[in-house]
């Protein structure tokens, strides 16, 4: 089935920002720009919850060698909510429905994403090239075909960006990743619950998804992990 048209919503493009004399008015402390992130100071990494697929989550922790509960915490799903998220799939656990978001550090350890760091001064995302799907289209507005998305609060963004073909292209490569990964977490669900996985615990789940992960996305585990070895911490 072929991706959806999609259009970014609500940005401005270049000709209307310098063809227009009130939008340039208007525009007063804020700034506009085709690569926001190359000078923003990330306080979407900072303050932003990041929920995650078990396949993004397994992506970032065979990539940069950590285990999977370095990379993400559970959280608690109330059973009526699990048709309402975006970015994961509830997961059907012995001790009810959990969901996967991005570790963030204590607040005595400067808080935010377990993966923002600092280069040349500036906060950058230590794990950018597999950073999940909802990092990767915050802070856009999507009309895609019967589905409007909006990802993210784009008032915790300080820029605004401009809608140029080079950035609808590319947030339309992200859009159709995204929506890969996520008829993979659905499939990995799938099984799961199929081979009585709602039964089972945590542990049980993280093992048989490194499993799925290696099958199907052909990750390949570290060659310092034993060959049974889960990657739990």
């Amino acid at each position: 089935m072929p991706s959806p048209r999609l259009r970014l919503l609500d940005l401005p493009t270049p000709a209307q920002l310098a063809g227009t004399t009130r939008m340039r008015a208007a525009v007063g402390p804020r700034v506009y720009s085709s690569r926001p992130c190359s000078t923003c100071h990330a306080p979407c990494c900072q303050t932003a919850t990041v929920e995650v697929t078990t396949v993004e989550a397994l992506r970032l922790s065979f990539g940069m060698m950590l285990s999977l509960e370095a990379v993400v915490e559970r959280l608690d799903c109330p059973p009526h909510a699990d048709q309402q998220r975006l970015a994961s799939v509830p997961i059907p656990l012995v001790d009810g429905l959990t969901v996967l978001r991005l570790r963030h550090r204590a607040d005595k350890d400067g808080g935010g994403c377990t993966f923002l760091t600092t280069a040349l001064e500036q906060r950058r995302c230590g794990a950018h090239a597999l950073r999940p799907g909802a990092c990767r289209l915050f802070p856009f507005h999507l009309d895609a075909g019967n589905q409007s998305i909006a990802v993210g609060d784009p008032a915790i963004c300080p820029t605004v960006w401009l809608r140029t073909p080079e950035l609808e292209t590319a947030v339309l490569k992200d859009f159709r990743a995204w929506r890969r990964d996520l008829r993979l977490e659905h499939k990995l669900v799938a099984r799961w619950v199929a081979s009585g996985g709602a039964q089972k615990s945590w542990k049980d789940y993280s093992a048989y998804a490194v499993e799925f992960a290696q099958s199907q996305l052909g990750l390949r585990r570290p060659v310092w992990m034993t060959p049974g070895q889960p990657f739990t911490g």
